[in-house]
């Protein structure tokens, strides 16, 4: 009940509910006002690698009512959501890798360049 409840609360994105673990990362900017976005993300992301080398499937979701998932977690008001993550196994077939670009043509040595394109 509670998946469905966050999966509404994620602005109806159902499909989350189906996932087995749904990852919500809280930060305390009483604790951190500067870091704290980048300390959780950087939580988050950890998260995410881990899970896909484990062979699991996830998504960020940064599309969500935080008033409402604050609600459905018991999560007080001072705390930040700063995003949520869907961790299972994912439905169908991986999808194939695709070509990755040079190593020029993403990074810079020593200075900026504009043109830079992802």
């Amino acid at each position: 009940e509670r998946r469905q409840a966050l999966a509404e609360a994620c602005n109806g994105q159902m499909w989350l509910a189906d996932a087995g673990v749904l990852l919500v990362g809280i930060g305390l900017p009483d604790v951190s006002e500067k870091w704290f976005l980048v300390d959780v993300g950087i939580a988050m992301e950890n998260m995410v690698v881990a899970a896909t080398a484990h062979g699991l499937g996830t998504c960020w979701i940064g599309a969500f009512n935080e008033a409402k998932v604050k609600e459905v977690i018991g999560a007080p008001n001072d705390v930040k959501i700063v995003a949520i993550t869907p961790i299972g196994v994912p439905k169908g077939e991986w999808p194939v890798a695709r070509a990755r670009k040079e190593m020029a043509e993403v990074f810079r040595a020593e200075t900026y360049e504009e043109g830079l394109v992802l």
